[in-house]
């Protein structure tokens, strides 16, 4: 996805630093692929080793996972999941991609059906942290993309439609923010932003249409704030959709803050 442009010097500089992680592969080893990302799925074609490849969406894929997530290898039935605690698209391609780098190790289906419908997330990726009065707050502090503020109104947005209260900005990485306008306008109920340019132009356009709370220069003020304004059933998450480096040391400081914050309310 479109990222990292405050480091590189276009996209295609990014694309072709990421394909360091295959181009000196061998014939003996593996890349697993999405082919559903239009970028990714060129690899394919380039990549020297065995291609594994994985898909929601094309079942000629090597691992297809349907709508009642049950994943097929190769076109034969591999294993269903009946209770997994991950969800969203995005989990489900995460899954994917770890089933097909299991399999090459022959790794049972008995062994990944246990361990990924026990795995609850990792910290700072749409992290729960506790509930207070009715209100449910969320870390995602690595969603520093405009693709994983997305993935997590995917995740949160029907559920909490109006009753989100989000915390985000920062320093500008040259994202495209108007890709998720249209949910902030559906799925917000306040948004609160930190100093930076990000937030500058996050404001700019969401401005007329969300409620905006502007900006905090700590992330004290910008919990209490976000706690005066939910009401029991709300949520609210701290997802940037930008770099920390103004406010932070980095994004694991600046999801600690935030963890260490509301564990203390």
């Amino acid at each position: 996805y479109r990222d990292h442009l405050d480091w590189h010097t276009d996209i295609n500089d990014y694309i072709n630093s990421k394909k360091n992680i295959f181009k000196y592969q061998s014939k003996d080893d593996y890349l697993v692929v999405n082919i559903d990302n239009d970028i990714t799925k060129e690899f394919v074609d380039e990549a020297p080793a065995n291609t594994l490849t994985y898909s929601l969406k094309n079942k000629s894929a090597n691992y297809f996972m349907d709508e009642k997530l049950t994943i097929y290898e190769n076109g034969n039935n591999l294993l269903s999941f009946e209770k997994l605690i991950l969800k969203g698209n995005h989990n489900y391609y995460n899954i994917l991609a770890a089933v097909a780098t299991a399999r090459i190790y022959d790794i049972s289906t008995e062994t990944i059906k246990k361990v990924v419908e026990g795995f609850d997330g990792v910290p700072n990726r749409q992290e729960f942290v506790r509930e207070i009065d009715g209100v449910k707050y969320y870390n995602d502090t690595c969603a520093t993309s405009v693709e994983a503020m997305l993935a997590m109104f995917n995740r949160f947005g029907e559920e909490y439609e109006g009753k989100i209260v989000m915390i985000a900005g920062g320093v500008d990485k040259g994202l495209e923010y108007e890709i998720i306008l249209e949910s902030m306008k559906r799925y917000l109920k306040a948004l609160l932003l930190f100093e930076g340019t990000a937030s500058d132009k996050i404001d700019a356009l969401v401005g007329p249409y969300v409620e905006i709370y502007k900006y905090f220069s700590n992330m004290k003020d910008a919990v209490d704030k976000a706690k005066e304004l939910s009401d029991k059933g709300d949520m609210i998450i701290l997802c940037p959709g930008a770099s920390s480096f103004n406010m932070f040391i980095n994004e694991f400081d600046r999801g600690k803050q935030f963890v260490d914050y509301v564990n203390s309310l």
